[in-house]
């Protein structure tokens, strides 16, 4: 059975170009991503699967009703928090 994924951005090679176009703007990356495809959207970041959510009433579901629910790797903070510091 194949796993449904809300929409998002050709991964590349690796998901690498997505690690890229974070690194150079990271808000006009997820700017750009919520116009192109909406609320809610899935990218690889590399070999991670990531989720962003635009909409007030997801963000709020997601920090303060379901926060176990929503983790960010071990890895995937170390890398981060090099590139945007330590944000939501």
């Amino acid at each position: 059975m194949k796993r449904l994924l809300p929409p998002g951005p050709p991964s590349g090679r690796f998901g690498l170009r997505q690690s890229k176009q974070i690194g150079a703007n990271f808000i006009e990356f997820g700017t750009r991503l919520h116009q192109q495809y909406g609320d809610i959207v899935h990218y690889l970041l590399g070999p991670v699967s990531c989720y962003q959510f635009l909409h007030p009433e997801h963000i709020q579901e997601v920090l303060l009703r379901q926060t176990k629910m929503f983790r960010k790797s071990a890895r995937f903070k170390q890398v981060f928090e090099r590139l945007h510091g330590n944000g939501l």
